[in-house]
């Protein structure tokens, strides 16, 4: 006898597609983890991504993590479409606050750990090399380190359940 075929479909109500994953069909289960919701279906309009990052993260001096809260890749970091090219908000933030890398290769480095949920605060960000980088990365428990067990767990900044920004 061969394996039982599960027909299992999508948890959200009214969608019969096929489950994929943590009870969400594809498209589903993408939008979760781009934009935190597995319901979102609005898009910025033209501009506003563009607008939030010139009027609030080039701006923002808090010590809080600020939270990217347009597109984002598949790995967490957000991204802004300029000049139709796909480009990284933390790196454009490193930018405002750090200045241009001043050699090329480096990585524009979290040091609260967040990168990887959306984090564009200016203070949190500074020009690191990849290894660098990816020691950060290892102490802060967001990458795996050694037969596949997570380094010491980082939980990131005490979040008040306020906003962001």
């Amino acid at each position: 006898m061969g394996r039982p075929t599960l027909n299992r479909t999508c948890d959200i109500e009214g969608c019969i597609r096929r489950h994929c994953g943590r009870g969400l069909c594809r498209m589903h289960l993408r939008r979760l983890l781009r934009h935190g919701d597995p319901q979102t279906t609005k898009k910025a309009a033209n501009g506003e991504a563009l607008q939030f990052f010139n009027n609030v993260v080039a701006s923002y001096r808090g010590d809080s993590c600020l939270i990217w809260p347009f597109g984002k890749d598949r790995h967490g970091y957000g991204r802004l479409m300029i000049a139709g090219r796909s480009r990284s908000v933390a790196r454009m933030a490193c930018e405002e606050a750090n200045g241009p890398t001043p050699e090329p290769g480096l990585d524009a480095a979290h040091s609260c750990g967040w990168g990887h949920m959306g984090c564009v605060a200016p203070s949190h960000l500074r020009w690191a090399t990849r290894k660098e980088n990816m020691a950060d990365a290892r102490l802060h428990g967001t990458i795996m380190g050694g037969r596949g067990k997570r380094a010491e767990p980082y939980y990131g900044p005490s979040y008040s359940g306020g906003g962001l920004y």
